[in-house]
């Protein structure tokens, strides 16, 4: 995204089909997000509503040098939120580095919410982090078992663990299997599987809740490369990992700054069940992908999405077996 330049994105929500005539303000929304990169060290950005409130959030984005970067962000009527952190530059034959940083909330009494500390080597990551209120440490450590196999374990300060392992079965497929502490009967399986070029399948199951869901991602445009289904290759840290990277905040309805993401984050428990295919790094595909994920007697969802400017993004989201309460969007990503 050049200096200078400004992303505007537009969508309109229709909540439910069945009221779709008469269109009137209850059963239509919409908004405008608009994001500007005013120099390289500058990025602001404001989503607009429909309806009695225009102002939904603001945000802006920091790079003070030396490795030091500040988010700010304004929800509405809601207290300045944000983060600030500092990450170790990067040195030729350096093999790990480290991020400290801090989230703030002007609400708090003692503004600063969270210390965190994240160091990453080859193989490994180690993220500990203090809630600045309770004094409780969250941990989150990720290593190699194997060149195919990764595990990370999380314990918070409330005395709560999960585990997650992840197994590359093969070159085109890749097993994750997440449960809380050594509680099995909350396991999650999911996997990633690389039908070919353009095709990816997501089965997952959740052995708790006994529900099935299975996810299609298409990729509709010529496919440039090929990258290793789910996750990068097993042998180095995991930049799937969020422990790993440096936190980022961004325009609620942007997956990052200048990227038009899908579903209103309003919609955040649906927008979640619509996921751009882990297979495809960024750049691999010339930019359109069509995601089709079914729950069987929960719901279906279908997202068309594309990350070239003057792409429409289109999601529909459907109750299993009620088509009049689906939910429609469409939007369009610009750069003026």
């Amino acid at each position: 995204m050049p200096d200078g330049t400004t992303a505007v994105g537009m969508k309109v929500t229709q909540h439910k089909l069945g009221d779709l005539f008469p269109m009137n303000g209850k059963n239509v929304g919409g908004f405008v997000d608009v994001i500007s990169k005013v120099s390289d060290e500058i990025i602001v950005g404001a989503t607009l509503n429909s309806g009695n409130s225009v102002f939904k959030s603001a945000f802006a984005r920091f790079d003070l040098g030396k490795g030091f970067i500040a988010n700010l962000r304004k929800e509405g009527t809601a207290p300045f939120k944000g983060d600030v952190f500092w990450q170790e530059e990067q040195f030729r034959g350096h093999a790990s580095h480290s991020t400290v940083g801090c989230t703030f909330d002007s609400s708090l009494p003692q503004v600063i919410d969270r210390v965190s500390y994240t160091c990453t080597s080859a193989g490994w990551t180690l993220n500990p982090s203090v809630s600045w209120k309770t004094r409780k440490v969250d941990l989150v450590a990720s290593a190699l078992c194997s060149d195919d196999t990764r595990v990370t374990v999380t314990a918070k300060g409330d005395g709560s663990s999960n585990i997650k392992v992840e197994h590359q079965l093969a070159s085109d497929t890749l097993l994750s299997v997440k449960s809380d502490g050594v509680d099995t009967k909350g396991m999650v399986l999911e996997m990633d599987h690389h039908l070919d070029r353009k095709n990816t399948v997501k089965p997952r199951f959740d052995v708790g809740a006994r529900s099935f869901s299975l996810a299609w991602v298409h990729c509709l445009d010529p496919v440039r490369s090929f990258a290793a289904a789910g996750a990068p290759p097993m042998r180095g840290p995991s930049s799937s990992s969020s422990a790993a990277r440096a936190p980022v905040l961004s325009s609620s309805n942007f997956a990052q700054p200048g990227q038009f993401s899908g579903l209103p984050a309003s919609d955040s428990g649906r927008q979640s069940t619509l996921s751009t295919p882990l297979l495809l790094e960024k750049g691999d595909s010339e930019g359109r992908t069509l995601t089709v994920k079914v729950q069987p007697r929960k719901y279906v969802a279908v997202e068309l999405e594309g990350s070239r400017d003057g792409d429409w993004a289109v999601s529909l989201w459907s109750p299993w077996g009620e088509l009049s309460g689906s939910s429609l969007s469409i939007g369009r990503k610009m750069l003026m």
